[in-house]
C-alpha cells in the first residue's frame, strides 16, 4: 500500500516535470515572437529599478507559463481531493496572471499588492486555517480562533477565523513578495522553490497530509523541467508570472501539509530574511518608512547582487543558496521539542548574520575596486 502510494507521488512529478519539459521552449518562442522579453539595464528605458537588473543577454520572461500549466493541469487530472486543492488553484490562477500582465507591462506595486491581496483572501475565505500556535518544547499553545465566522456562497462553504486567518494573510503576503524579490540570478529562486517543497512533501508525508503532497509532488516536477532551460547560461525566464506563484505555492501547501509556520518559516528563512535587511536598508539610507519611497527604489542591495560583487558565478550563487535553504530544512524537519525552539531563534539570527558579513566584504570588494580604477585612471592620465 505504501509503495502504491509513492507510485502515485512519483508519476505525479514525472508527468509534470515531462509537460513543463515539452512547454518550456513553445513559451519561449512565443516570448521571442511577441518581444516579452527581459532586457539588461542598457536596453531598457528610464525606470526607477531600472538598475537592479543584470546586464545579460535578453531572454524571453514569460516562462511562468511553462510552470503554472503543469502543476495545474496535473493537479486536476489526478483528480484528488479537488474541493480542497481548489482553493491553492483559483489563488494560483490570479497570481499567474497578475503576474503575466507585470511582466508585459510593468506593474505599479500598488497593482501587484492588490491581486496579491486579491489571491491571499480568496485562500483565507478556505476551511484552511491556523487555529493555534503551538511554541516547540515548552508545551504551550497560542490559540488564535479567538472568533469565527462560517458561511457558504453557492453551496461552497467558507470560513474565517479571527486572529488565525489574518495571520496566516501576512505570513503569505511576506512569503509571496520575498520570493519573488529573491528572483535574480539563473534558477535561484526555482531551486529554493523546489527544495523547499520537497521538505514540504517529506511533512506532508509524516503527517498523511495527501492533499499537501499531491501538490508539492505536482509543483516539484514542474519547477524542475523547467529549470533544464532556466539554469545558467539561462534560455528564458521566469518572470512575475512564475515568481509571484513560488511563494503562494510554498506558504500554502506548507500550511495544508502540517508543516504550520515553523518549518515553512526555516524552508523560507533565506529570502524572507534577505528581503527584510533590503528594506531596512533602504529605510535607513532614505530615512523614510513611506511604502512608495521603499518599493520603487531600484537597487543591487539582495544577497545574489552582494556574492556577484565577491566573485561568485550564478551558479555558485545558486547553489550556496540551495544548500542553505537544504540544510535549515532538513534541520526543520528533523528537530524538535526545545531543540526546535531554540532553533527558530537562532535561524534568523544566523541569517542576518550572515547577510550582514557578506554586505561588509562586498562593500570592501567595492572600495578596493573602486580605487584600483581610480588610481589606474590617473596613471592613465599623465602617461604618455
Amino acid at each position: 500500500m505504501i509503495n502504491n502510494v509513492y507510485v502515485q507521488y512519483c508519476l505525479l512529478f514525472v508527468l509534470a516535470f515531462l509537460l513543463s519539459l515539452f512547454l518550456t521552449p513553445i513559451v519561449g518562442k512565443i516570448g521571442w515572437k511577441y518581444k516579452i522579453l527581459a532586457l539588461p539595464p542598457s536596453m531598457r528605458k528610464d525606470s526607477p529599478d531600472k538598475y537592479r537588473h543584470l546586464e545579460k543577454p535578453a531572454v524571453p520572461t514569460i516562462g511562468g507559463i511553462a510552470v503554472f500549466i503543469p502543476f495545474i493541469v496535473i493537479t486536476l487530472l489526478y483528480g484528488k481531493h479537488l474541493d480542497s486543492l481548489i482553493w491553492i488553484l483559483v489563488p494560483t490562477f490570479i497570481l499567474h496572471v497578475g503576474g503575466l500582465i507585470d511582466s508585459i507591462k510593468n506593474l505599479s506595486y500598488k497593482a501587484q499588492l492588490f491581486y496579491q491581496i486579491l489571491a491571499v483572501l480568496i485562500f483565507i475565505l478556505s476551511p484552511i486555517t491556523i487555529n493555534s500556535i503551538n511554541i516547540p518544547g515548552l508545551n504551550r499553545m497560542i490559540n488564535l480562533d479567538i472568533y469565527n465566522l462560517s458561511f457558504s456562497i453557492l453551496s461552497i462553504q467558507m470560513s474565517i477565523s479571527f486572529i488565525g486567518d489574518l495571520l496566516l494573510a501576512l505570513w503569505i503576503l511576506v512569503i509571496i513578495n520575498a520570493y519573488k524579490l529573491n528572483g535574480g540570478t539563473c534558477a535561484l529562486i526555482e531551486g529554493n522553490s523546489a527544495i523547499a517543497a520537497t521538505i514540504i512533501f517529506l511533512v506532508s508525508i509524516k503527517f498523511s497530509s495527501e492533499v499537501s503532497a499531491i501538490g508539492s509532488a505536482g509543483f516539484v516536477g514542474s519547477v524542475l523541467g523547467f529549470m533544464i532551460f532556466n539554469f545558467h547560461p539561462w534560455m528564458i525566464y521566469g518572470g512575475s508570472s512564475a515568481k509571484t506563484i513560488y511563494g503562494f505555492i510554498v506558504a500554502s501547501l506548507g500550511v495544508i501539509g502540517g508543516a504550520k509556520l515553523a518549518t515553512t518559516f526555516m524552508v523560507a528563512a533565506l529570502p524572507v530574511v534577505d528581503m527584510i535587511f533590503v528594506i531596512v536598508q533602504r529605510v535607513i539610507e532614505k530615512k523614510t518608512i513611506s511604502p512608495n519611497a521603499i518599493m520603487r527604489t531600484g537597487d543591487k542591495r539582495h544577497l545574489h547582487h552582494k556574492l556577484m560583487i565577491l566573485g561568485f558565478s550564478e551558479p555558485q550563487i545558486a547553489f550556496f543558496e540551495y544548500g542553505v535553504t537544504l540544510i535549515v530544512g532538513i534541520l526543520g524537519v528533523t528537530v524538535s521539542g526545545i531543540s526546535k525552539f531554540i532553533f527558530l531563534i537562532f535561524v534568523p539570527i544566523f541569517m542576518f548574520g550572515l547577510i550582514y558579513f557578506i554586505t561588509i566584504k562586498s562593500k570592501k570588494a567595492e572600495a578596493l575596486a573602486q580605487t584600483q580604477k581610480d588610481t589606474q585612471t590617473s596613471e592613465e592620465k599623465y602617461s604618455y
